[in-house]
């Protein structure tokens, strides 16, 4: 119950900060921006920045899915035993940020920020030695909540690729 209130008092934070900065930046230049993301070769998203120039709110999603199946002889003399290992790992995860942007050069930007992400996964594993009876099953569920960090560089390669 208490990281439901911090939860929400970061969010009317960030949505207090939107407003402002809004009706700031009134004068500049809109901007809007759509990519994908990749993150542990196993996890995509999407990612939507808008704002003006040099400051950017941010709203990205990321799923990521694995399922294994391992078949194995455990023991080469007797082939009636088997291994069967079935993993399956599910996570879903959404941030909200703000990122900034510092011009280097004409083409290159650096990019610093922070986000609040909320993320759930489950990691369930099925084993299964026949003919032994010694089966083994678990499952887990992680909610998380937290704060990222961003940090990096825009390179700039034309007008509408950057």
């Amino acid at each position: 119950m208490k990281n439901i209130k911090i939860i929400s008092s970061i969010i009317l934070v960030l949505c207090l900060s939107l407003i402002t900065s809004t009706s700031y930046a009134q004068d500049s230049q809109k901007k809007q921006e759509l990519g994908l993301m990749v993150q542990n070769t196993d996890n995509f998203g999407l990612i939507y920045r808008f704002g003006d120039e040099n400051s950017l709110w941010r709203i990205s999603s990321i799923i990521g899915l694995t399922y294994n199946i391992n078949r194995d002889h455990t023991y080469p003399g007797d082939l009636n035993r088997e291994e069967r290992r079935e993993s399956k790992y599910r996570k879903y995860e959404l941030r909200f940020g703000k990122e900034f942007r510092v011009p280097i050069n004409d083409h290159l930007k650096f990019r610093y920020g922070i986000d609040i992400f909320g993320a759930y996964s489950s990691d369930e594993t099925d084993l299964d030695r026949s003919p032994d009876p010694s089966d083994y099953y678990s499952k887990y569920r992680y909610f998380q909540t937290g704060v990222g960090f961003i940090i990096g560089f825009n390179l700039q390669i034309n007008e509408k690729l950057a």
